[in-house]
């Protein structure tokens, strides 16, 4: 049922339920310590008759997830060539979309939420793809159609297209973002951010700084000092790329976790090089091994999800890696240690962080 749907969603991201109800097949996405579960019912065959049976559906759904103890939002979706139909029958039903598999449209009500994490996205995606398999086209008119009933519309054109996005600002990463501005304009009016000794001072870090003045603190923040505006801007516009994926594939406090972890860990590995060199003196900063650690993350979980999350795919990722490390090996003031041992470190941590599937009895 619904191949198209069901790739869809399970692209970007959401995790199969395990139903013995052919027309009924449930996703769900863990964000934020939230269960976000979508039921999506394929009413095309008049499964649906009889009052009450979709809010039935919704309500078996979060009890799948919140009787061992966790929150959860169900948002049904009605798979039908007979909106008003399909429409009537799930009336009281909750929160409910009706994806219309004639004209190939995700239809939204006004007493209807707009969003549910990034399901839309991929159910419209989905429709869309469903509709031509089915009609050999965009939907059975041959093209994309408004809806209207009267003078009051009653469904919302698509809000996203692969090619047009939102983009979308998480907290922690919108908040690791603002303290390495922050603590860039606070150094820069302090003094020079491209003067070594400055930044050895002002926690920059060096094997002299750990093994001679025992300065461990060094290894964090010099994730958060950066030698110049071209080297935070580089750092930060990646991170404002790839971080808000990894946050919402993890969640807040997990996604904290990689940064910070890949950030020390990736800074031991460099200490630990440059002491076996013997270049004691040499000053490390900057948030890339922190941020290799967070490309490494999201390449575990594209991985994961059969080589999809979002709107990154392996293929993607696996290319950024690769031109990011040559660049590095093509300069003499890159940490390229700092780089391969914050990838590491992001793969490792993701796979004891990250969780894709539910247990369940």
């Amino acid at each position: 049922m619904l191949e198209q749907i069901q790739e869809q969603m399970l692209q970007n991201g959401y995790q199969p339920v395990q139903t013995s109800i052919p027309e009924v097949k449930t996703f769900y996405k863990y964000y934020q310590n939230i269960y976000y579960c979508v039921c999506i019912v394929d009413d095309r065959n008049g499964y649906l008759q009889g009052m009450g049976k979709m809010g039935y559906l919704i309500q078996c759904s979060k009890d799948l997830f919140t009787q061992s103890g966790h929150s959860c939002q169900v948002l049904g979706v009605i798979v039908t060539s007979n909106v008003a139909l399909s429409r009537s029958r799930a009336q009281g039903a909750g929160w409910v979309w009706y994806a219309d598999i004639v004209s190939g449209h995700l239809l939204v009500f006004d007493d209807q939420p707009g969003s549910f994490l990034d399901a839309r996205y991929c159910l419209e995606e989905g429709i869309a793809r469903e509709a031509a398999a089915s009609f050999g086209g965009y939907g059975a008119y041959g093209q994309r159609q408004y809806w209207q009933d009267g003078s009051t519309s009653f469904a919302r054109r698509e809000t996203r297209r692969r090619s047009q996005k939102t983009f979308e600002l998480t907290p922690v990463n919108t908040m690791l973002i603002a303290v390495n501005v922050l603590v860039f304009l606070f150094l820069e009016i302090e003094g020079d951010t491209q003067d070594a000794q400055f930044l050895h001072n002002h926690g920059g870090m060096s094997v002299y700084k750990l093994v001679e003045e025992k300065d461990w603190l060094c290894l964090l923040t010099s994730a958060f000092v950066h030698a110049g505006l071209e080297h935070l801007l580089s750092n930060m516009l990646v991170l404002a790329a790839i971080g808000d994926n990894v946050e919402r594939a993890l969640g807040k406090w997990k996604y904290i976790t990689l940064y910070l972890v890949s950030a020390v860990g990736a800074n031991l590995l460099s200490a630990g090089w440059y002491y076996v060199i013997r270049d004691p003196f040499v000053v490390s900063v900057g948030a890339s091994g922190a941020i290799f650690g967070v490309i490494g993350g999201l390449l575990y979980m594209v991985c994961k999800n059969r080589g999809r999350l979002e709107d990154m795919t392996t293929p993607q990722i696996g290319i950024f890696i690769l031109i990011s490390l040559f660049h590095g090996f093509q300069s003499v003031s890159v940490n390229n240690m700092a780089h391969m041992g914050g990838l590491a470190i992001g793969i490792l941590v993701s796979a004891l962080l990250y969780r894709n599937s539910l247990q369940t009895r």
